[in-house]
């Protein structure tokens, strides 16, 4: 009969201690949080689960960190490096990164893709517009990256039935999604009808001397939101 009696008292105790909303929230078992197709925090050891690295790839950065202890860079130079994040193929997926990168010559920094094409793809200039394409066709955002600043960056992509395919992006030194106004880009008459089965990361464009920085990658069928 003692530990019952230990655990009613500790109870108790703890109720006293408390406003009466915060004894219930106590006392609750704790929630899972929210799943995701991928969430990578790049605080590992290596290439994580998933992922498939070319050239000059470092899931264990630590000179230049956006968030924890280490994050992920990408050599912009020859061979130019990159890496993918396979999924099963989707009409709508949401990607949220954290990303950092000299401005050079255009990039594309991002591209949620089919096979190797690309579905929704980001590219930054360099004056650092940022531009969103809809397979072909683009629309730039009025606002522009600031030259090695850590940037949120929010993109999504909806496959179309032959004249809506949807694709737009969002960006913020803030932890606020962008939905609207001069962080924000979207095109909505695209032509593309196919799933999206993948998600790069790097540049397929001009190389220049520099690398990228990515960091708290995540991809998901549904809104992620602000950070």
């Amino acid at each position: 009969m003692l530990r019952p009696l230990i655990s009613i008292i500790a109870i108790a105790a703890l109720s006293w201690s408390l406003l009466p909303g915060q004894v219930i929230t106590a006392l609750r078992k704790k929630t899972a949080g929210p799943s995701y197709i991928t969430n990578e925090d790049c605080e590992g050891t290596g290439t994580p689960t998933g992922w498939s690295d070319s050239n000059t790839v470092n899931w264990d950065e630590t000179g230049v960190v956006l968030a924890g202890s280490q994050s992920l860079s990408i050599d912009g130079q020859n061979p130019i490096g990159s890496t993918v994040y396979a999924f099963s193929a989707l009409g709508e997926v949401w990607v949220r990164l954290k990303y950092r990168c000299p401005l050079a010559s255009w990039v594309t920094v991002i591209s949620i893709r089919s096979s190797t094409t690309d579905l929704a793809k980001l590219r930054i200039l360099s004056d650092g517009t940022v531009r969103i394409y809809c397979g072909a066709n683009y629309s730039a955002a009025a606002t522009k990256l600031v030259d090695s600043e850590s940037t949120n960056i929010w993109l999504h992509y909806v496959k179309g039935t032959g004249a809506n395919a949807f694709a737009s992006v969002g960006f913020s030194t803030g932890d606020t999604e962008p939905t609207s106004g001069d962080n924000y880009a979207s095109y909505s008459s695209g032509s593309i009808t196919d799933d999206a089965d993948n998600l790069y990361l790097g540049n397929p464009g001009t190389a220049g001397g520099y690398k990228m920085y990515f960091d708290s990658i995540t991809i998901n069928n549904s809104a992620i939101g602000s950070f």
